[in-house]
């Protein structure tokens, strides 16, 4: 199926969710070495790679704070890891990054006994796109970031792929279209929602006001070429600062969010979560000024 408007939205919010997260809100830890680790478990590595896995999941690739000068976040993300003592770097080396499951993946030729680490900035709330209904996402094992000396509770879990907790989940609740002026033009409404799910109600708390916040404004639309990310959640074209994005793409439709309603879940009665887990929603409103019978992907 050749991409649709509403994947462009989903994947467009979902840049703009880590944007506001790691650099408005500044939510990450600075300066963590991590080491590697070989798994064999990998259930989307191909036979040609090899995959090292850090604790932390998942690693900041924008550190731009914003565009803040002032900001205390480092204005670069790493640009490689040193593999047996030795720098590599992931534009120029053949090998790749993955920053959302917090992984280093290498040629096979290269064998699983090497020694790889690297410094990098920690999120402290997790992104995913989820496709799970909310009863299943909610009744997943979480790994929880306070889980002692790892994010993750034994090696044997490195290469499943857990959801790190806290972290927000974007799902597409629904989406129509609205006449809005003559000459087919129409007003698209997509309806997204953020399932919140922290440890304590500082972060949660945080997270509601951060997004209630942004009514009324608007974030860029990119088309899939535009997207930053590979495959395997590495840097396409480095480097990657979403401002950059933004910036480059001046022409480019805007969403504009209409409304914004958050709640918090009091209710777990129905629900396996762990118990010390606080869950919230965010609720979007958003409007896009189209014509999709003329030039639907038009951005």
């Amino acid at each position: 199926m050749k991409v649709q408007f509403d994947h462009l939205v989903q994947s467009s919010f979902y840049l703009w969710v880590d944007d506001q997260i790691t650099n408005k809100a500044e939510a990450i830890t600075s300066g963590i070495s991590q080491t590697f680790t070989y798994s064999n478990l990998s259930y989307d590595v191909p036979s040609n790679l090899v995959a090292y896995y850090a604790q932390d999941r998942q690693l900041v690739i924008d550190g731009t704070g914003g565009g803040k000068s002032s900001s205390p976040i480092p204005e670069n993300a790493p640009s490689g890891v040193y593999v047996n003592g030795s720098f590599k770097n992931q534009f120029t080396d053949n090998l790749l990054i993955d920053h959302n499951q917090g992984r280093v993946l290498l040629d096979s030729t290269l064998g699983t006994g090497l020694s790889i680490s690297g410094n990098f900035d920690r999120k402290n709330v997790n992104v995913y796109i989820t496709n799970d209904s909310e009863q299943d996402l909610l009744n997943r094992d979480f790994v929880l970031a306070s889980d002692g000396e790892t994010w993750l509770k034994k090696e044997g879990d490195l290469g499943q792929y857990n959801y790190t907790v806290p972290a927000v989940f974007i799902s597409a609740n629904s989406s129509m279209n609205e006449p809005f002026a003559l000459g087919g033009e129409d007003q698209t409404i997509n309806n997204m929602r953020l399932v919140c799910v922290a440890e304590d109600n500082y972060t949660l708390d945080g997270l509601l006001s951060l997004f209630r916040d942004t009514v009324n404004t608007c974030f860029t639309l990119f088309s899939y070429n535009d997207f930053p990310y590979g495959e395997f959640f590495h840097v396409k074209n480095p480097p990657y600062t979403y401002s950059g994005l933004v910036n480059s793409r001046p022409s480019n439709k805007k969403a504009f969010i209409e409304k914004v309603t958050t709640s918090k879940l009091y209710d777990r009665s129905n629900l396996k979560v762990h118990n010390g887990l606080l869950i919230g929603f965010v609720d979007f409103k958003l409007q896009s000024i189209r014509f999709p019978r003329v030039a639907p992907l038009a951005i």
